[in-house]
């Protein structure tokens, strides 16, 4: 089956409005840049002969992050059976994809420094959610799985900046990763703007694709119908699927988490949207459970 490359909209695209309030608030926030040598693997990574030696030299140089990147590339979720132990063992046994994610998702994990359990636990949650979409995609729409792994990964990004901002932020925590469609108006008391808000705000300044802006935007939602272009529309089901599964499927047991009634009219509003059939969406759960039985 021949793929095709996602369609890009533009800023002008009816559904991409801008929110003056949203962009007033996030003004008055430290937001973390892109790292510099981000920017600079990004440039290699969109050549067309990718020059994986210079790849390397620029991680090198970085010696946090290329700490960060053998750290990741060892976790649990890229199963592996032998311990990688330098960038250019990662490269050769992650191959291109599995490295390009590795080093986005250990970029942003150094951006974004935190210590302590929740931490740990909200970047269990974020990698793990970065590699449920790319799973999912990968089974109904593979030349989406670029941008889902993406969605996945930034989708709560701007958590640890509210988190640093306000105490108070930390009781909303456990809701907004339980995907608590109601607590977004708690967020704009405690803050004036809420997490999806500002992870809009975030995923712009870093340049990424604007269908992950809008999906990172709207994913407390369950209203797929809302946007004017497919690949927003897709990526958002994509993520709402994802979250459904790491909340209720997996049935974990984790007490950052605190898992509200899931929408029963869910499957039938992404397939209303997309055509994915609930039996489809259904049989998702023994292919994740497969490759995620150990998160």
């Amino acid at each position: 089956m021949e793929q095709t490359t996602p369609q890009q909209p533009t800023e002008t695209d009816g559904a991409w409005k801008p929110r003056s309030k949203v962009e007033e608030v996030a003004a008055t926030i430290n937001i973390p840049s892109q790292p510099k040598v981000m920017q600079d693997i990004n440039l290699e990574f969109n050549k067309e002969d990718i020059d994986f030696g210079k790849i390397g030299e620029l991680i090198r140089r970085d010696v946090s992050l290329s700490a960060k990147i053998v750290k990741v590339a060892n976790s649990p979720l890229f199963r592996r059976r032998k311990s990688i132990e330098s960038i250019d063992h990662a490269l050769l046994i992650l191959g291109r994809i599995q490295f390009q994610q590795t080093i986005l998702a250990s970029a942003l994990r150094q951006t974004l420094e935190g210590h302590g359990r929740e931490m740990d636990q909200f970047w269990a949650h974020s990698e793990s959610m970065g590699l449920i979409c790319d799973v999912i995609a990968r089974q109904f729409q593979p030349d989406l799985a670029g941008y889902a792994y993406m969605v996945g990964l930034f989708h709560d990004c701007a958590v640890p900046i509210l988190m640093d901002r306000s105490s108070e932020y930390n009781t909303l925590v456990p809701r907004v990763l339980a995907r608590d469609r109601l607590v977004s108006n708690e967020e704009e008391v405690v803050g004036e703007i809420d997490h999806a808000s500002l992870g809009m705000a975030m995923t712009r300044s870093w340049s990424v694709p604007i269908p992950i802006t809008k999906a990172v935007m709207a994913h407390h939602s369950d209203d797929f119908l809302v946007h004017d272009d497919p690949t927003t529309t897709r990526l958002h089901v994509i993520l709402a699927i994802a979250e459904n599964y790491y909340l209720y499927s997996r049935r974990a047991e984790n007490e950052i988490f605190q898992p509200v009634t899931p929408n029963p009219w869910l499957l039938t509003a992404i397939e209303v949207a997309t055509g994915w059939s609930k039996h489809r969406i259904d049989g998702l759960s023994a292919v994740l459970d497969k490759r995620f039985s150990d998160i």
